[in-house]
Formats: C-alpha cells, sequence, structure tokens
C-alpha cells in the first residue's frame, strides 16, 4: 500500500493545468474584465443618482431604497 501525504504549501503541476495565454492575449483578457468592471460600477453610481435626484424633486418618498443604492454603488466603487 502506497500512501504519500502532500504538503498543501507544495503545488504539484499547477503551471502545467492552467491554460497559457500569450502577452497580448493576457492584456487583452485583463482589458475586458476591468472594463466591465468599471461600466458596471458606473451604472451603479448613475442609477444611485438618478434615485436621489427623483427623492430631491419629491418624485419618490422611499428613502429606505435611496439609500441602499448610494451604498451598493458606493461599496461597488471600493471592492473595485
Amino acid at each position: 500500500m502506497d500512501v504519500r501525504i502532500q504538503s498543501p504549501f507544495i503545488q504539484t503541476n499547477t503551471l502545467q493545468n492552467k491554460p497559457k495565454y500569450t502577452p497580448a492575449q493576457a492584456q487583452d483578457t485583463f482589458k475586458q474584465a476591468l472594463s466591465k468592471a468599471i461600466k458596471d460600477v458606473n451604472e451603479l453610481q448613475n442609477v444611485s443618482a438618478h434615485k436621489t435626484d427623483l427623492l430631491a424633486k419629491g418624485k419618490i418618498d422611499n428613502l429606505h431604497d435611496v439609500m441602499i443604492t448610494g451604498q451598493k454603488a458606493s461599496v461597488a466603487l471600493q471592492v473595485q
């Protein structure tokens, strides 16, 4: 019976299992991910600004929803 104990700190064959990208492909993948993150944060901020504006004009009265929307935009900006 052959029992081998592997350390969780020593990774074997991890480089062989990962897909290989050219520098141009890696750059493009990163660019797409960053662009999507910026677009998502911008959309949340626009929704927050719109709801805040409607609240100030008296067109909506749900302060709770406006505050939650503002916090979502704030947290998204901090996380990204």
